[in-house]
């Protein structure tokens, strides 16, 4: 089912999402490392309101992030009377959904006809979940990299994320390395040696006000209870 919609339609709410990830993986089809940069993205668009978000992460794959764009997209929508037309460049999503394979997993008890698990099968849930929020729903396919404007801003607004998480990465490497054990533990010890030295100012002025008030029963007291003898100036 496709929705047409017309300009600044307030019943209509256009969404465009994306997903990516930056693999290292060596061999296609290998997964992820945990440390790859991933990230999705929605727009929302309707009435002349439009709204551009999105989140980034590590370690998940690209069907990961392409899930969540929608699922993400949905849960921005409170208005459940909307016509809710969504175009992702992903035929994984939107095929799962169009030809029934997430409704056919959702009957089996969330498994394949084989009896595995899919893959993602937590966002599924939560996809089927949100779909079932909004009577008036579709998915289509958009070819990505093909001068959609939007499916364009989207791509972009991914790999901007990506980009910031490098970046994060890139600082926190070039970071100063963290101090061995000896070297906090001489930190701490210099520390506590001007500390130390701090008190002893603070003590030697204190002894001499009870010196100018004579109460030098005081000093001798203090003297041997510190440790810190007084240094008479003169």
């Amino acid at each position: 089912m496709k929705f047409i919609a017309k300009n600044e339609d307030t019943k209509i709410i256009e969404v465009y999402t994306d997903g990516g990830c930056r693999s290292t993986a060596q061999k296609k089809g290998s997964s992820v490392n945990h440390d790859d940069k991933s990230a999705y993205a929605f727009f929302l668009k309707s009435g002349g309101k439009e709204l551009l978000k999105g989140g980034a992460d590590r370690g998940k794959t690209n069907n990961y992030m392409e899930i969540k764009a929608v699922v993400e997209a949905l849960k921005h929508i409170n208005n459940t009377n909307l016509i809710v037309d969504i175009k992702s460049d992903s035929m994984y999503v939107v095929d799962s959904i169009n030809k029934g394979w997430m409704k056919g997993w959702k009957n089996r008890g969330w498994k394949k006809s084989d009896n595995s698990v899919p893959a993602n099968v937590e966002l599924w849930k939560e996809l089927d979940e949100q779909f079932s929020r909004f009577p008036f729903i579709a998915i289509n396919h958009v070819k990505g990299h093909n001068g959609d404007t939007y499916n364009e801003l989207v791509d972009k607004h991914v790999n901007d994320l990506m980009d910031q998480l490098e970046n994060q990465s890139e600082m926190i490497i070039a970071k100063e390395e963290p101090l061995t054990f000896e070297e906090v533990q001489d930190d701490w010890v210099n520390k506590k040696i001007k500390s130390a030295q701090r008190a002893s100012i603070i003590l030697q002025e204190a002894y001499e006000l009870l010196e100018s008030e004579n109460f030098h029963s005081s000093i001798e007291a203090i003297e041997m209870l510190t440790g810190i003898k007084y240094n008479k100036k003169g």
